[in-house]
């Protein structure tokens, strides 16, 4: 019954005795580890010898917990490592992991575009501050008024451009039709760019 609980399991799990030895390894660890049946009652080091792994089992015995995320086979994975106990003395090693390869990558992802958002918010912001406090203060020749007025103008624009991508960008996210596609002339808005 346990081993065909596990082997229908997306996770990967290794059971251990005390001594590193192998008791049970599902088929998920199997793939992973490329090995077969003919490694349980081999010791795990057999298996695998990456120094992650090496250390959480070692912490494990020892009675912490270990985890750990590590790249393999062009995916990523978080591993779960923790002893087992039986009336307070140690009798194994469970190993457990996960592919979290998709949530890694949504991750990063969302990091980049916070960075990139931040930025891009940032100096049409900064323009519009800045200016609008010069003006504030008065004495601001009338000619230089219009200039002001201009780039607070432009940079209130550049922000709802901004504002609706990102709004274009969640409705894609949510599952929406792909946008219109439309020609850019990349040395006109390489100009504004650098203009701006």
């Amino acid at each position: 019954e346990f081993e065909q609980i596990t082997a229908s399991m997306n996770e990967g799990l290794v059971l251990l005795d005390k001594r590193g030895v192998i008791i049970s390894i599902n088929d998920a660890a199997k793939r992973l580890f490329g090995v077969n049946d003919s490694v349980v009652s081999c010791n795990f080091l057999t298996v695998d010898r990456s120094v992650d792994m090496s250390k959480g089992i070692e912490k494990a015995i020892q009675g912490k917990h270990s985890e750990f995320h590590e790249e393999r086979n062009g995916r990523e994975y978080h591993f779960v490592i923790n002893r087992t106990e039986f009336e307070g003395n140690i009798v194994g090693v469970v190993i457990l992991f996960f592919d979290v390869t998709e949530t890694a990558y949504a991750e990063r992802n969302r990091r980049e575009f916070t960075a990139n958002v931040s930025h891009e918010l940032k100096t049409p912001l900064t323009s519009i501050s800045g200016f609008a406090e010069m003006m504030m203060h008065g004495g601001t020749p009338e000619n230089t008024v219009i200039d002001f007025s201009t780039t607070i103008y432009k940079a209130a624009q550049r922000l709802i451009t901004l504002v609706s991508d990102i709004m274009k960008i969640s409705e894609l996210d949510e599952g929406a039709n792909l946008p219109e596609r439309e020609k850019v002339d990349l040395y006109a808005l390489s100009k504004e760019i650098i203009t701006r």
